[in-house]
């Protein structure tokens, strides 16, 4: 959208002093340059000549200027700093109410952002709005932003970093509820490799014994393992739930309480699935590795779990062997 201020041009090539600064013949030269792409109407080029301008030798006219082509590109929130920076140091110059006008009415058509943090969600450990971090203070607070779109990275402790993209229109109100990226990896031990069958010493089980203790344990297996199916069906239900109610990243209280409860049921779900796929593995080899009546020894069985994320933020796991 391309505006400009009435009278403006010509007020501030007449009314740009020069403050002290590190080069101000060259921040001068800048401006008059800013000036003349200005009025071409390449406001992108102004924009980068008046900001090195203000660099070398800072001044109210330049920011001025820097309002007037930040709001002709289309940064609302941008022009709205400009304006007020340039406002504030103008003082009693007939300059600082052109100023304070264009505050008011890029006031109402700037764009605002809220981060929020999940309720009884994991510690914090970084935040990034369009690369700049974002201190724990910051968030919950509505903060000017320009329209168009915005990058957000945010990492919790024991979660994968995770990126949120999204676009703000003119005068929009969003809010956005940071939530965890996908479970670190766990460390899983390796899988014993498959042992010779043992020399029964004194005092040693015998082969009905351990195969009874094998049968126990894989049946305690075999429970955690329903309970962790249980738990799955549950987290997918708090997902579609998610789903319902959260559009990109932005959830209503329904939408945040899923998300809570889902994180909550995949971890149950993931541990009790892979303890009992562990129990399911001992128990099997018990009960293969004891001695029977017609052979000294059986082959022994080897066991390994594969673990991998899932899309709600778990774990899943796939047990393979051989006996």
């Amino acid at each position: 959208m391309q505006r400009t201020l009435t009278g403006l041009s010509t007020a501030l090539l007449l009314w740009a002093l020069p403050a002290h600064g590190s080069d101000p013949v060259a921040a001068e030269t800048l401006f008059r340059a800013g000036r003349e792409a200005a009025d071409r109407r390449e406001w992108s080029r102004a924009c980068d000549l008046f900001a090195e301008s203000n660099r070398l030798d800072p001044a109210p006219g330049t920011l001025l200027n820097l309002g007037e082509c930040s709001e002709n590109t289309g940064k609302v929130a941008s022009a709205w700093r400009y304006f007020l920076m340039a406002s504030d140091q103008l003082g009693m110059d007939p300059r600082a109410e052109i100023a304070r006008e264009r505050v008011a009415a890029l006031e109402r058509r700037m764009p605002r952002l809220t981060l929020r943090l999940p309720k009884n969600g994991p510690r914090l450990e970084m935040v990034l709005r369009d690369g700049t971090e974002l201190g724990p203070t910051s968030l919950g607070t509505s903060f000017p932003v320009d329209p168009g779109p915005h990058a957000i990275r945010v990492r919790f402790e024991g979660f994968a970093e995770r990126v949120y993209e999204l676009t703000v229109a003119e005068s929009q109100q969003a809010t956005l509820v940071l939530e965890p990226g996908m479970p670190a990896a766990p460390v899983v031990a390796a899988a014993a490799p498959a042992a010779a069958p043992p020399v029964r010493a004194s005092g040693a089980p015998t082969g009905s014994s351990r195969a009874t203790i094998g049968w126990f344990v894989g049946g305690l297996g075999a429970a955690s393992i329903g309970v962790g199916a249980i738990t799955g069906v549950l987290t997918l239900q708090r997902r579609n739930t998610y789903l319902a109610n959260c559009t990109d990243g932005l959830c209503n209280e329904t939408g945040m309480n899923a998300a809570s409860q889902g994180r909550a049921l995949s971890t149950v779900s993931t541990v009790t699935f892979i303890t009992g796929l562990a129990a399911m593995g001992a128990g099997a080899w018990l009960i293969l590795s004891s001695p029977s009546p017609s052979a000294e020894a059986r082959p022994g069985a080897a066991v390994s779990l594969h673990v991998g994320s899932t899309p709600l933020g778990g774990l899943g796991a796939a047990c393979t062997g051989s006996f």
